[in-house]
């Protein structure tokens, strides 16, 4: 069992980040984080990802490093793996649908089954974390950056579906994390090009946006992901990222939510990218657990300084602190103790008969349905 009180003070600021990396071995640049700072986690993308064999083989020596370093807490390894158009595992893994298919079915057993398959074949690579499923309402019908991830325009279907596949996903040992709270589908911007704002009073979001979040909470979901947005009812100031309003009222204290808070990723436009250290600050205050920074040229050694900063100076308190990392150890006790190994053995199984036989009977409803 892993414990707080044994963290140095550079060992609990390495807990409160998620970084991305360069090429499809531990690049030197994670590795001495890693090190230095024993890690919360690490998250895929396309650049980390070659064949089956090497993404097993990565996740292997990740967890390997970490294991071996000061601290010897196991990392969240995350990846996107929604469906659709946003999967980081392709070629030699099975295809998988859009959410908006999914929910054409409106089938809980089929979404448990996707949730069920999707965390068998991370499992057996040693990803431990699904930035999945996405709880957003697809309410505005341009929305850029939503569209076919939502499984629909209807709360309580979004409610029942994302509950369902975060229920496979675990029962299969993977963490799921819902997005993007409070609700990204009435957007007219991608985050990751700049601010969104939802201009749409307290009454329409609990009507609406915030339905898939109250049932995943009252679901005991165990993560969860905020937007990079700014709602004009919640606070007119910050974004959802950096908002205690909305993180720590709204969400811990009003809807009752004891679980992980990641950011989305720190490096899109939503943010601004000139201020990043003051930021990663601003978010830890305001709830965020974990900080998620995508790519190399992040300013982490800025970021580190700052928080570190923020925390002798108690502009973080150490009460924040101690909340935020002990959310993150409590869940690395429940679903990495012991840490979770790549099952070379079971690779042959990716992409097997059993698993797109499930996708086809998604594809094949979704079409009698919208027939």
């Amino acid at each position: 069992m892993w414990e707080l009180s044994g963290l140095t003070s550079e060992q609990k600021i390495g807990q409160l980040l998620m970084l991305g990396f360069s090429g499809t071995r531990p690049s030197s640049y994670i590795k001495r984080l890693i090190s230095e700072y024993g890690l919360g986690g690490v998250v895929l993308f396309g650049c980390n990802i070659d064949q089956p064999l090497q993404v097993a083989r990565l996740c292997g020596e990740l967890q390997e490093l970490a294991l071996d370093s000061p601290s010897a807490i196991p990392l969240f390894i995350a990846i996107d793996q929604e469906g659709g158009r946003v999967v980081r595992l392709k070629d030699g893994f099975t295809p998988l649908p859009t959410m908006a298919s999914l929910g054409a079915t409106g089938s809980v057993q089929l979404a448990y089954s996707l949730g069920e398959l999707i965390g068998r074949e991370l499992g057996w690579l040693g990803i431990n974390m699904d930035l999945a499923p996405v709880l957003d309402v697809n309410s505005q019908l341009k929305n850029p950056v939503i569209g076919d991830r939502a499984f629909g325009d209807d709360p309580a279907l979004v409610a029942r579906l994302g509950g369902a596949i975060r229920n496979g996903l675990n029962q299969a040992g993977v963490l799921a994390v819902g997005k993007h709270f409070p609700g990204h589908g009435d957007t007219m911007l991608d985050s990751h090009l700049g601010l969104p704002l939802v201009i749409q009073p307290r009454q329409g979001l609990d009507q609406r946006e915030l339905v898939p979040f109250k049932a995943a909470i009252a679901d005991d979901f165990e993560a969860l992901m905020p937007a990079h947005v700014l709602y004009t009812a919640l606070d007119g100031e910050y974004p959802a990222t950096l908002s205690n309003k909305i993180l720590t009222k709204l969400l811990r204290q009003e809807l009752g939510f004891k679980g992980l808070v990641l950011s989305d990723d720190m490096l899109m436009r939503a943010m601004d990218q000139d201020r990043l250290p003051h930021l990663a600050v601003r978010a830890v205050q305001a709830g965020i657990d974990m900080l998620l920074f995508g790519r190399e040229d992040a300013p982490i050694a800025q970021v580190i300084e700052a928080l570190l900063q923020a925390v002798t100076q108690e502009t973080i308190s150490q009460a924040r602190l101690d909340q935020a990392i002990g959310t993150t150890i409590q869940l690395k006790n429940k679903w990495l103790n012991p840490p979770p190994k790549p099952d070379y053995e079971q690779l042959k199984d990716l992409g097997c008969q059993a698993h797109r036989q499930v996708i086809k009977t998604i594809n094949q409803r979704a079409k009698m349905t919208v027939a």
